[in-house]
């Protein structure tokens, strides 16, 4: 049986998307990635990355498509808590994120 996959969408404001993707992981509990993406003339372009991949919150910054350098992020203690806190502060601070993007 394969580990199951849940990637759902939450919509900032028109235009301005968060694309998430998650499934269960024995070592960290959960995998996740967050994805701040923006609607620039029809296109989907991502902007920064937020992920647990080694273990641990990391936000990666886009710039031409490329995935930069992780920045560690604060944990809350368990990537369960992680992930609904990292969906909040991408809502609140993703404004000043598009603008250094551009």
């Amino acid at each position: 049986m394969g580990v199951e996959e849940r990637r759902f969408v939450v919509k900032v404001v028109e235009g301005v998307l968060i694309h998430v993707r998650m499934r269960w992981d024995a070592e960290k509990e959960v995998d996740w990635a967050a994805v701040l993406t923006i609607n620039r003339d029809g296109t989907l372009c991502p902007v920064c990355v937020y992920d647990n991949a080694h273990g641990h919150p990391e936000r990666h910054r886009i710039r031409d498509g490329v995935k930069g350098i992780p920045e560690p992020q604060p944990s809350r203690g368990s990537a369960r808590l992680d992930l609904p806190a990292t969906i909040d502060e991408i809502k609140a601070n993703w404004e000043g994120m598009v603008e250094r993007w551009l």
